[in-house]
């Protein structure tokens, strides 16, 4: 569970407790699981607003021209979020 606390604080550098190949596999495991959860809210949530917004701001917005994101997209996103506004 520590393990966890520090990626959820953004990382960082590896402290000397997680030197055995264990504890590193499972930092990594634990890693792209919330990156994955990360993911998938930003899917769900970007689908479902996207479309509620452009309309408040356009009223003659098509629904139909509306192109939901993939859940690649998705996970590139936190990515490209994730490495713009985490500070070091």
């Amino acid at each position: 569970m520590k393990n966890l606390k520090k990626i959820l604080i953004g990382g960082g550098v590896v402290s000397k407790s997680l030197t055995d190949n264990e504890s590193m596999l499972q930092l990594f495991i634990m890693s792209l699981v919330i990156l994955l959860l990360k993911g998938l809210l930003v899917m769900v949530t970007y689908n479902y607003m996207a479309p509620k917004i452009t309309y408040n701001t356009n009223p003659n917005y098509d629904y139909r021209k509306f192109q939901r994101i993939n859940f690649l997209e998705a996970i590139l996103l936190v990515i490209l979020f994730t490495n713009l506004f985490n500070h070091f």
